[in-house]
């Protein structure tokens, strides 16, 4: 398994997790609440069964059954910002585990062939641009426990619970493997996401929103009557148009879907969202307005990982150990993927008007050949390459990509005056480890 540091949310491990009074809470928390959901809870405890006799029952009638377990993971949300940011804190997750379902004969069990597609990067920054337009504004709000507002409805699933949350009355029970049937859908399960965006589309156009059509724009919706665009990414709400027709629109979208109170924009998917207003001579009102997407904390996050996985110290905000590096291909002089691989001489292509060095062409004349170029295809097998690049590995072969991957979320997200490089480099890495 590899980590991958892209994320905004830090995954404490089970020694963490067991010494932390912040995390035992933010976990027995989110218990609480699933516990609470629906009509019964996100799992039917009250119906609780032996593994064993549900197992010879489904053989017996010949129905196809899932079994899988429930189990919990802590995370410190939005950990790139300061210790003392309230967006700081710890979040227990209580999920399935989708990897290890079996079904009634021990097999790996099989799911329907069904994915959610939550809006897209691009989608959000054109419902941040319709927000700025004269007259509008833009607002966002997350769904409470998104995905266990909506029913589970896959194939009949008992899942099994951790020893240190059974119910008392479990404790009495005269078999030791009790399993309880699921009710509602749960992270980690295979479907769960389809079974919310299912959930919360279907409401959506209830009230009189409509899909966007086109594959390109998954979970976008327009409501043609007030004029508001909204996009949905899982559990994040964005909303824009008109100020007047903005609460209605809430109205709306909450009727049905448990949401907390909207804000203006704020932190989203790890960036803060700014709004400004500058004196513009010639502009509508003498006034435009505009959005600042600011990374900073992500990005320093980001540079901090890299000095630990090159064995620096230091924090980004104040470290020395790296020297000042100026925003590329802003100053005319840097030709990027078309500058010249070294000083030897070069001929550029006239169809992708790259540039490549002359000893890779083959020179001749008529019919005879005056110079071999370098041969560009590798005809060592498999195995000889490994141990080649095995014994010519990097130093920073081990976490390289983990580390771009990082700075490429943030290039996306706001920085996209990096995209250019961090692709370069991206094309030079040859495997993930």
């Amino acid at each position: 398994m590899y980590t991958v540091y892209a994320g905004v949310a830090r995954q404490l491990d089970r020694k963490e997790m067991a010494s932390s009074a912040k995390a035992k809470i933010a976990l027995q928390k989110e218990w609480d609440k699933l516990r609470a959901a629906g009509k019964v809870g996100t799992w039917d405890e009250s119906k609780v069964r032996s593994k064993r006799e549900v197992i010879a029952e489904a053989q017996r009638e010949g129905i196809y059954t899932h079994f899988g377990k429930i189990f919990e993971i802590c995370v410190e949300k939005n950990y790139q910002l300061a210790d003392d940011d309230p967006a700081r804190k710890y979040k227990g997750r209580v999920v399935y585990s989708g990897d290890q379902v079996r079904d009634e004969y021990n097999m790996a069990a099989l799911f329907q062939d069904m994915a959610s597609c939550p809006a897209t990067m691009e989608a959000a920054k054109a419902l941040d641009c319709y927000a700025l337009f004269p007259g509008n504004k833009g607002q966002m709000a997350d769904a409470e426990s998104a995905y266990t507002q909506a029913l589970f409805r896959g194939a009949p699933t008992w899942v099994s619970i951790p020893r240190n949350q059974w119910p008392a009355a479990w404790r009495d029970l005269p078999y030791d493997d009790p399993v309880c049937p699921f009710v509602l859908a749960l992270y980690g399960h295979p479907e769960s996401g389809g079974y919310w965006e299912q959930h919360c589309e279907a409401h959506l156009l209830s009230v009189g929103f409509e899909l966007i059509p086109g594959d390109a724009w998954p979970s976008c919706y327009w409501h043609r009557e007030l004029e508001l665009f909204c996009v949905v990414y899982v559990d994040d709400f964005k909303l824009a148009g008109p100020a007047d027709n903005l609460s209605k629109g809430w109205e709306l979208i909450r009727s049905h879907i448990k949401m907390e109170d909207p804000t203006p924009f704020g932190l989203y998917l790890g960036c803060y969202e700014e709004e400004f207003e500058i004196d513009m001579p010639g502009a509508e009102g003498g006034k435009v307005r505009g959005i600042v997407y600011n990374a900073e904390p992500y990005m320093k996050k980001c540079v901090d990982k890299y000095l630990e996985v090159v064995g620096a110290t230091g924090e980004a905000s104040g470290h020395t150990k790296l020297p000042p590096a100026s925003t590329p291909f802003i100053n005319g002089k840097d030709q990027g993927i078309f500058a010249p691989e070294s000083t030897d001489s070069w001929i550029e292509c006239p169809w992708c008007v790259g540039r490549f060095g002359e000893k890779y062409f083959t020179c001749g004349k008529g019919t005879t050949i005056h110079r071999h170029g370098v041969e560009l295809l590798n005809r060592e097998t498999v195995a000889e390459q490994k141990a080649k690049a095995d014994a010519n590995k990097g130093q920073l072969a081990p976490s390289a990509m983990k580390v771009l991957m990082s700075f490429l979320y943030g290039a996306r997200r706001a920085r996209f005056d990096l995209l250019r490089c961090i692709s370069g480099l991206a094309s030079r890495m040859t495997s993930w480890d």
